[in-house]
């Protein structure tokens, strides 16, 4: 289901009425945050199905994430109409929520890193004879283009791929890590989306929706041009664990960006469509580069588990000259942030769901 606002007219006065927009935009945020927690319940559902292979059941607790993720998103427009303290609440509640489901995508996100890695090292051999291979039934087979090389010498690159070859060799040793949450986990996490549901019905929303969702929309674009601020300015000359939390911050406030902008493109299509695209590339670059990260805070702190210290230097290395290439990467989408108005932007969205009566 797509994640776009349904405004509907809650006019009830009779025939002909004129349409209560701002209860009608309030209603619609509000039934936008309860789609989302339905989604979110429906994923975690998914994952009892005695059908559902691991794979199946880890996309579904991605998915159930990310319905938290947009939830608290669309959270942030209400938060003037909901007050301070319900609105913290309930955000907290939904990162708590978020966060139970942290650990069965921890280990898949670290294996997926390690083949981004491995592919990184490959060195691409052309085929001598320049002849296409040939499928089964005579048509030729599609290849997939090799990613770019990356500027490392073949003798550095030869040194993380044995690297990231014995770290991937020593977590297949490892035990399987879960896939799909507990039973007991489960049921906890559904009874916190399902309570969370039920509060929709009792939120009391103060003052013009049009004005919470104008500061909410001021806020984010501020806050994630702050954060690309923060995190560029200061990224070469601060401590590698700063540096991480300042572009994950970045990333954050991005993808907040991004879900608001995704529910509000029927509003200014034109602006919201090419805007959602850029903070899209942009938040997938800084989710990489978090991963990244991660996987070198574990790597420090766990090194037994990424082949001891004859893998973890290269690897080290590898992860954080990958991480420099992302974040250069997304240097040029990041600065386009500040190309954005706060107050003209939120100004726009709102003319485009309430136009003027005339």
């Amino acid at each position: 289901m797509a994640f776009t606002l349904a405004l509907q007219a809650s006019g009830t006065e009779g025939e002909g009425a004129p349409p209560q927009r701002g209860k009608a935009l309030g209603a619609a945020l509000v039934g936008a945050v309860a789609q989302q927690l339905d989604s979110a319940i429906e994923q975690i559902e998914r994952t009892a199905a005695p059908n559902s292979s691991d794979k199946e059941a880890a996309v579904a607790v991605h998915e159930a994430r990310k319905a938290l993720k947009r939830t608290r998103a669309t959270l942030r427009l209400l938060r003037r109409s909901l007050g301070q303290p319900a609105w913290k609440s309930e955000s907290q509640r939904a990162a708590a929520v978020g966060r139970l489901l942290s650990e069965t995508r921890e280990a898949q996100v670290m294996d997926q890193v390690l083949r981004d890695l491995a592919r990184l090292c490959r060195v691409e051999t052309p085929d001598p004879s320049g002849d296409k291979k040939e499928a089964a039934d005579g048509a030729s087979a599609p290849t997939q283009a090799p990613d770019p090389t990356p500027p490392w010498p073949p003798e550095l690159r030869a040194g993380y791929a044995d690297a990231v070859a014995m770290a991937q060799k020593v977590r297949k040793e490892r035990p399987k890590v879960a896939t799909r949450p507990s039973p007991e986990l489960r049921a906890q996490v559904l009874d916190e989306l399902t309570t969370a549901r039920g509060r929709l019905d009792h939120f009391r929303l103060r003052g013009k929706a049009k004005r919470s969702l104008r500061d909410g929309l001021r806020r984010a674009v501020r806050q994630a041009q702050s954060a690309w601020a923060y995190a560029y300015a200061y990224a070469a000359g601060i401590p590698s664990e700063q540096s991480a939390e300042r572009f994950h911050e970045l990333r954050k406030r991005v993808k907040d960006l991004y879900y608001m902008a995704c529910l509000l493109t029927p509003a200014q299509p034109a602006l919201l469509e090419p805007l959602a695209a850029k903070l899209d590339e942009l938040a997938d670059l800084l989710g990489d580069d978090h991963d990244l990260a991660v996987l070198l805070e574990q790597a420090h702190t766990r090194p037994e588990q990424f082949g001891g210290t004859a893998a973890v230097p290269s690897l080290v290395g590898l992860a954080a000259a990958q991480q420099q290439l992302l974040q250069q990467k997304a240097l040029p989408l990041a600065a386009s942030l500040n190309e954005l108005r706060p107050r003209a932007f939120a100004r726009a969205i709102v003319r485009g769901l309430l136009p003027r009566r005339t």
